[in-house]
């Protein structure tokens, strides 16, 4: 007996009828599109309340990515503006009135030189000068400048390390067993000094002067292109103040006779350091003007290098030198060395010899420290005035002037800079006769 299950009767029926009915089903798609007033549209099957909710979402994240575009983020202090933050080791330069030291950054694991200048055997305003004229300058073949700050009795500026060190150095180990011949030729002379002068023309665009281009001042990078360094005596060309301080073998002969100055004047101390790296010794270069122009005139019939010096350098009046831009325009820099081989020919010769061994502090003279102790109360007024002074200059329109000498005067308007030792010396006797009548 078969069971009969409910509805088996109309079963058929059921089923034709339903079939009749129902339209096949399709599958559902919430983003299937409507027509509406000719145009296709989504539909939007979410309520009210979660349509006002998606529009804020929405906003709130237009305005925080306008926000962040227009927010100015300031850049991260790769280079610390305290001695704590540097490693010191071994002295690679000295100077008159200061001492250049091999050093590492701790926070960057970069190598770097501190160039530490006494204070009290400087002329305040031309330390300022220098700092800002290393600050604003920015070029491939000028000494960069990190930062600067003040340690003690010392102005400290930090700048890159150079492994080669500079042409004058390079001078002295190219000589007995281990000379090259080929260092310092016309053509390598015409790459570096083309250098020289490709910074030179920044410079001068900015209204700088450098009045103290040497062999010593000029570095040599790891990839062979030169640079040119030490902007102590460097000036803006408004600045028309004497006490002009430059190598006397290098000096412009109108230096010497007047405080002008012009851009002019570095091509004549192009022209000298050119002849000094071809073999010429600063003592024949002492000679007056005249004479070195009436012998270079005839090594210029054998060598091109002293036909464009006498040319375009080394001509006693300063209207008829060329300025920077069109001394590469002679037929001297045509061939210049390749940077490859300068790297070349200067690893052939003996390394810098480096103890690395690691000074600690104090770094500066303790007896300079003792006498003139008052100066680091001193400079943080200094400090503070130079920054207000300077904070609104800028790199393509250099100041006309140079930066504003504050001056700390006591009760008695005197300048109390001129009395720091005087008086720290007063101090130091009095403790001591205080010291004596105790014990």
């Amino acid at each position: 007996m078969v069971q009969a299950y409910p509805g088996k009767e109309n079963g058929s029926k059921a089923c034709s009828g339903r079939s009749k009915e129902v339209v096949p089903s399709q599958k559902f798609n919430p983003m299937q599109q409507k027509i509406s007033n000719g145009k296709r549209s989504k539909v939007d099957f979410c309520s009210e309340s979660q349509r006002k909710t998606k529009e804020a979402l929405k906003k709130n994240d237009t305005e925080s990515k306008r926000r962040r575009e227009s927010r100015v983020t300031l850049p991260s202090i790769e280079w610390p503006i305290n001695d704590l933050g540097y490693e010191i080791y071994d002295i690679i330069g000295r100077g008159g009135n200061a001492i250049v030291n091999l050093a590492r950054c701790i926070s960057n694991n970069k190598l770097c030189a501190i160039k530490r200048v006494i204070l009290h055997s400087r002329r305040l305003g031309s330390v300022i000068d220098e700092v800002h004229t290393m600050s604003s300058v920015h070029h491939a073949n000028l000494a960069s400048f990190h930062t600067s700050f003040i340690y003690e009795t010392e102005l400290w500026i930090v700048f890159d390390y150079y492994h080669f060190g500079s042409l004058e150095d390079i001078m002295q180990r190219n000589v007995g067993d281990t000379n090259v011949p080929e260092l310092f030729s016309e053509r390598m002379i015409a790459s570096v000094i083309g250098d020289v002068i490709r910074g030179l023309v920044y410079l001068h665009h900015y209204a700088f002067v450098h009045l103290d281009i040497k062999p010593g001042n000029i570095l040599l990078r790891e990839d062979g292109n030169a640079v040119l360094a030490d902007f102590g005596s460097a000036r803006n060309i408004n600045d028309q103040s004497p006490g002009i301080v430059t190598t006397l073998a290098f000096r412009a002969p109108e230096l010497v006779s007047s405080t002008s100055v012009t851009c002019r004047a570095d091509i004549w101390s192009i022209g000298m350091t050119a002849v000094n790296l071809s073999g010429e010794s600063i003592n024949n270069m002492m000679k007056s003007p005249t004479e070195l122009l009436e012998l270079y005139r005839e090594f210029a019939r054998y060598s091109e290098l002293f036909r464009w010096v006498t040319t375009s350098c080394l001509l006693l009046n300063p209207l008829q030198r060329n300025t920077a831009w069109l001394l590469l325009d002679h037929e001297f820099f045509e061939k210049p060395m390749k940077k490859k081989k300068i790297v070349k020919l200067v690893s052939m010769l003996p390394e810098r010899k480096h103890t690395w061994k690691r000074e600690q502090p104090p770094y500066t003279c303790y007896s300079d420290a003792r006498r003139f102790g008052r100066v680091k109360f001193l400079m943080k007024h200094y400090y503070q005035e130079i920054e207000e002074t300077t904070k609104g200059w800028l790199m393509d329109t250099p100041p006309s002037i140079s930066a504003p000498f504050p001056t700390i005067c006591n009760d008695e308007g005197e300048n109390e800079w001129d009395n720091i030792g005087e008086e720290s010396d007063t101090q130091r006797i009095d403790q001591e006769t205080n010291h004596e009548e105790e014990d």
